[in-house]
């Protein structure tokens, strides 16, 4: 990554320096023997993930004093704190322990639960999204925004496989694809989210509590134009489970939140 950073500040040049370093032990473990453990909630974890997060701990509690840490795999939270970093070491572990480019490594910087602060390295094609409040939204140096379209068909709207997540969000696939639009089910719902982000897809539908997925793609989605909140339309701290997150243009914005709610009203 040759780029330069067209966001210049102390936490911007870290996390942009640590994913890019994380992305290269996401390319060592891109192997078809991979090592893979289970957690409780039956998803994969692979040592290579254990490491990205551990050494996420390590370089920011020395960097950034009096800011609490929160990662998918291990924290170290300080309570109280304004400032919170989050780490996903690798999100799309499934695709990865398949032999699927599509992983990549995710870090935000949140102030009161808010995130301000989001990158999302993808290391396979080397693209790197980034944010920061106010500042506008990159890829790979270049400004990048949410797509203008105003109806689904023929679109791509990137949702989670539901697996552990909320199952009465079944019947939207069904209502996405009457609008003509491909629901995309990848199991790494940060690629999909940077895509969107960068126009080359409708919106995103997550279901999962899991705040590490999206607090990066919310801060990179509204910089990029867009709208960001949970299932209800509803905006929410991204330091604590989440009520789910959809992020699109205004437009289709409006209408997931409408499809949603009519999938979630059923009985």
């Amino acid at each position: 990554m040759t780029t330069p950073y067209k966001i210049d500040t102390p936490e911007m040049r870290f996390a942009i320096q640590f994913v890019l370093a994380a992305g290269k032990t996401i390319r060592d473990a891109f192997t078809f023997d991979v090592t893979v453990d289970w957690k409780h909630n039956d998803t994969p974890i692979t040592q290579a993930g254990i490491a990205i997060n551990a050494r996420f701990i390590a370089e920011a509690s020395k960097q950034f004093k009096g800011y609490s840490i929160l990662g998918e795999e291990a924290s170290q939270p300080l309570p109280g704190a304004e400032w919170a970093w989050v780490i996903d070491p690798i999100d799309g572990t499934g695709p990865l322990i398949q032999g699927i480019p599509l992983s990549t490594c995710c870090v935000s910087l949140l102030h009161n639960g808010i995130p301000e602060l989001g990158v999302i390295y993808d290391p396979m094609l080397d693209r790197l999204f980034y944010a920061q409040k106010g500042h506008g939204a990159f890829m790979n140096g270049q400004k990048i925004s949410l797509s203008p379209a105003t109806s689904f068909d023929r679109s791509f709207v990137h949702m989670d496989s539901l697996k552990t997540g909320n199952r009465k969000l079944m019947p939207l696939r069904e209502k996405l694809i009457e609008k003509g639009s491909v629901p995309m089910l990848i199991n790494a719902i940060q690629y999909g989210a940077a895509l969107v982000c960068a126009g080359r897809g409708a919106g995103v539908v997550f279901s999962l509590p899991n705040f590490w997925d999206v607090a990066a793609p919310y801060i990179i989605g509204v910089e990029a134009g867009g709208v960001a909140t949970d299932l209800y339309g509803n905006q929410q701290r991204y330091d604590e489970p989440v009520k789910g997150f959809i992020l699109a243009n205004p437009t289709l914005h409006k209408e997931l939140v409408g499809m949603v709610a009519d999938c979630l009203n059923r009985n």
